[in-house]
């Protein structure tokens, strides 16, 4: 017996030995992980413009500026929206309102309703005035999101979850192959390889550490340089139009209808001036008119402005960096519109 007893002892003691050594490479590289912080998420930064070459949560980012910055700075007035509220930028929207203090620029990466209704509680539950409010909506608003995908995840003080699940989603999202394998030698060689794209990026942007304005600027060095060669690289992302009237179909619910009243409740609390504007896409679909009836009826027709379908905005390609983001002068048309057409 007690030699049956040390000869189990000895497995368990090989077991445990194999175990910690095929755990040695996830232990080193969950230590660089949480040293180096590849995505921003664990640490306090003054500034995010930092490792351009991580494409990061823009959600995480937008409500940590806010939050870092709301103890230094006034804010009174909020863009907020998805990645398409980037290009109606707080420069621009500032000549269209009244303000003495700051203005934000509170976008995160497909932003929903869920999204956008849980900014603008969290503001008001800080006890925020918003005086100004620009209400960005595009064809994914009504959708459903996905709160498992790292680079769109809610933050967790925001849209209420689990803070551990947030973070062990990114560890996941640094642990993947396809991950590891273009960071690294990317940082070794300090050279980007196509296989790359998708995972890092290399064309340079700026946000204004204050405004959290975005300023495209790799793109816009590439299109100044050669507009066309850019058109032409990128002609898969700009879809076939049949140039006839199509709209989206109907994806608002009971839950979406509730959101957008308490959105307007807090609006009316804070006496806000806001305007809704609704996204034009270079595929020319319309809003789905259930969705634009619902926005109107809760914000008020004189509130709401719809960009999409088949007008001016959406006619020519130029007017756009790929299908879905439009250039700024085309946000400034869009504020012309709905500010001076309705007199307000």
């Amino acid at each position: 017996p007690s030699s049956m007893k040390c000869f189990n002892m000895d497995k368990r003691t090989t077991l445990l030995k194999r175990i910690f050594l095929f755990s040695i490479p996830f232990m080193i590289l969950t230590g660089i992980y949480i040293l180096t912080d590849p995505f921003m998420v664990i640490y306090n930064y003054d500034d995010f413009n930092r490792k351009q070459y991580i494409h990061k949560n823009r959600d995480f980012v937008s409500t940590e500026m806010f939050k870092k910055n709301s103890e230094k700075y006034i804010y009174d007035s909020f863009i907020f929206g998805s990645s398409t509220s980037l290009f109606i930028p707080p420069s621009i929207w500032s000549d269209y309102i009244q303000t003495e203090n700051k203005v934000f620029s509170f976008d995160a990466s497909s932003e929903r309703l869920a999204g956008l209704w849980s900014k603008v509680k969290f503001i008001d539950e800080r006890n925020v005035r918003i005086k100004n409010a620009l209400l960005v909506f595009d064809f994914r608003t009504f959708k459903d999101f996905d709160n498992t995908d790292p680079t769109s995840m809610k933050h967790f003080e925001v849209y209420h979850s689990s803070k551990l699940n947030f973070h062990y989603r990114y560890l996941l999202q640094f642990l993947k192959i396809e991950f590891l394998a273009a960071i690294i030698p990317y940082k070794l060689l300090n050279r980007y390889l196509p296989y790359m794209e998708g995972v890092i990026t290399v064309l340079p942007d700026y946000y204004d550490p204050i405004t959290n304005e975005f300023h495209n600027t790799g793109v816009d060095q590439l299109l100044k340089t050669d507009s066309v060669k850019y058109y032409e690289d990128r002609i898969d992302r700009f879809p076939v139009r049949s140039g006839e009237y199509s709209e989206e179909v109907k994806m608002s619910t009971s839950e979406h209808t509730q959101m957008l009243n308490e959105i307007k409740a807090i609006l009316d609390k804070n006496n806000t001036n806001y305007k809704v504007l609704i996204c034009p896409s270079y595929n020319q679909v319309a809003y789905n008119r259930e969705d634009l009836e619902l926005t109107e009826a809760v914000f008020g027709k004189e509130h709401v402005t719809d960009f999409t379908g088949i007008n001016r905005f959406t006619q020519e390609k130029s007017n756009f960096y790929d299908a879905t983001h439009f250039k700024k002068f085309i946000g400034k048309q869009m504020l012309d519109s709905a500010y001076y057409a309705s007199g307000q």
